[in-house]
């Protein structure tokens, strides 16, 4: 399964690898427009749906994805953190009881919070643990995917120019371990670009020689409020 996985983001990253511009200002003005084929709340409908579609059209991903930085959703997401941990520490313990008390968790947190990579991936491994509820299990795999492919338009991750792009911190966790990426092999360089973007480079340290790019660069989004590293 986590082979599976791997192939099709490299597959994602192969056909994108030149990047993808995100206008934040653009992508606000679209998802606030309730006149607009990007209105959030649309977009969030098809996105509850896992309507394949959406895979099809790249500028509805990037407003669906980049979008909840200007979304309620964005605020939930901050006011909801004792929760996560929770969930986390949940799916951490990789027990069986503990996976059926994160699936109702996490369910919960996406009904307030319903775009959120992290949440999703990790309720994947849940069901998949537990072997519960297939048909839940093939809509959060669309689901990630969805967002995945967001993500891997937004560039490669070998250059500043070409750097992945993320909404939170979370987000970018997510996306390394997605690429089997060991974080405690890699030192974090922060640097602030404007008032939306810290860019994030990864090194991977000298004596450590599995087969995985020396350097991975990330661009972390926020919506615009004061940025603290």
């Amino acid at each position: 399964m986590k082979n599976k996985i791997l192939t099709y983001v490299f597959l994602l990253i192969g056909i994108f690898s030149l990047g993808q511009e995100i206008d934040l200002e653009k992508i606000k003005n679209n998802t606030q427009d309730k006149d607009s084929k990007y209105y959030y709340d649309k977009l969030v409908e098809e996105f509850i749906q896992s309507n394949q579609s959406l895979l099809a059209d790249k500028e509805k991903l990037q407003n669906l994805y980049y979008g909840k930085l200007f979304s309620p959703y964005y605020k939930e997401s901050s006011e909801m953190k004792s929760d996560y941990l929770k969930f986390m520490k949940l799916v951490g313990a990789k027990k069986i009881k503990k996976y059926a008390k994160a699936i109702e968790l996490g369910e919960n947190i996406l009904k307030k919070d319903p775009i959120n990579l992290m949440v999703i991936m990790n309720l994947r491994n849940s069901y998949t643990n537990t072997k519960d509820n297939e048909n839940r299990l093939k809509e959060l795999k669309s689901q990630s995917e969805l967002l995945m492919s967001a993500i891997a338009a937004s560039g490669d991750g070998t250059s500043k120019e070409t750097a992945f792009k993320v909404i939170t911190l979370a987000d970018e966790i997510t996306l390394l371990n997605y690429l089997g990426i060991n974080m405690g092999k890699y030192n974090r360089n922060s640097k602030i670009i404007n008032k939306y973007t810290v860019l994030d480079l990864w090194t991977k340290h000298n004596n450590y020689n599995e087969e995985h790019r020396d350097q991975i660069f990330i661009e972390v989004f926020n919506n615009g409020n004061k940025i603290k590293l």
